[in-house]
Order: structure tokens, then C-alpha cells, then sequence
């Protein structure tokens, strides 16, 4: 059984800064990001962070899975970072719907690693990014960064 600890702890030594490309803000469309999870003071301070780098824009933030669905077509995002373990609707149950419903939204997971979770049926799905809730925002940005390029460069095949 993979586990989202496995797999972040794979995905850093993978994926760490020093091979990272920095792609210019310039040319790159202003993207519009969703924050869902359910803890306040989180949620706040990362739709913070997130609104003050050139190019993004938080456009809809939301405490429960129920919450993104309800006001998703409204808002419009590009991106969805989803948190995985949150009361009435989790993360899981979230992004299946999401998928289904809206297959160009980017959805990148977030997680504590804690979580019991079977990844690989939401990598069967389409989910491809899980980022840990304890990354530098750094970190986050690129996930974003990298997913938008992804989610172009697949519309254009």
C-alpha cells in the first residue's frame, strides 16, 4: 500500500529545489487558485501568501469540500489546492467529484502525511500533485506553477 508519506517523502528527494526551472510570471496568464480546508487560521495565511506572488490570484476559499462545490462554478479556478482529511466532505470525496465535473481544474492535495489514506486509486483518477502542509510556500508555487504549465501543454496535444 503506497501512503502519502511514502510518496512526499519521494517526491522531495525527486523533486528537490535545486532541479527545479523558474519559468517566468511575464508571459504566464494570471491563475486563479482555490484554497479548501478546514482550518481557518491555515486556509487564511495560505490564500495570504499565495495572493501576494505575481500571477496568482485566490479567488474562492472554502472550509469543506461542500463549500468548493457550492461556489466553484462561480469562482472559476484554475488551481484547487484541496486539503485531504476535512469534516462533511473530505478531500477524496472532493476531488472525485471534481474530476468528474471539472476536469481542467488543476487539484493539488494537501496533506499532513498522517492521513490513512490508499493513494493510489486517486492517482488512478487524475490526481498528480500532493504537496505536505508543512512545505515553504516556495514549494507551493511551484506545484502551482508546474501543474498550470502541465494542464497547457496537455490542452495543446
Amino acid at each position: 500500500m503506497m501512503t502519502i508519506g511514502s510518496i512526499l517523502n519521494e517526491l522531495r528527494e525527486t523533486f528537490s529545489p535545486a532541479n527545479w526551472t523558474v519559468y517566468s510570471t511575464q508571459r504566464l496568464k494570471t491563475i486563479r487558485i482555490a484554497v479548501c480546508d478546514d482550518y481557518s487560521l491555515y486556509r487564511r495565511a495560505l490564500s495570504m501568501v499565495l495572493g501576494r506572488i505575481q500571477g496568482f490570484e485566490v479567488v474562492l476559499q472554502a472550509a469543506n469540500g461542500q463549500q468548493l462545490l457550492d461556489q466553484i462554478s462561480s469562482a472559476r479556478p484554475d488551481v484547487v489546492l484541496l486539503d485531504l482529511d476535512m469534516p462533511v466532505m473530505d478531500g477524496a470525496a472532493t476531488a472525485d467529484i471534481l474530476l468528474r465535473t471539472y476536469p481542467n481544474i488543476e487539484i493539488i492535495l494537501l496533506t499532513l502525511g498522517r492521513e490513512n489514506v490508499d493513494v493510489s486509486d486517486l492517482l488512478k483518477k487524475g490526481i498528480q500533485v500532493f504537496v505536505s502542509k508543512d512545505a515553504d510556500p516556495d514549494e507551493i508555487e511551484m506545484a502551482i506553477r508546474k501543474g498550470e504549465l502541465r494542464k497547457q501543454y496537455w490542452r495543446k496535444r
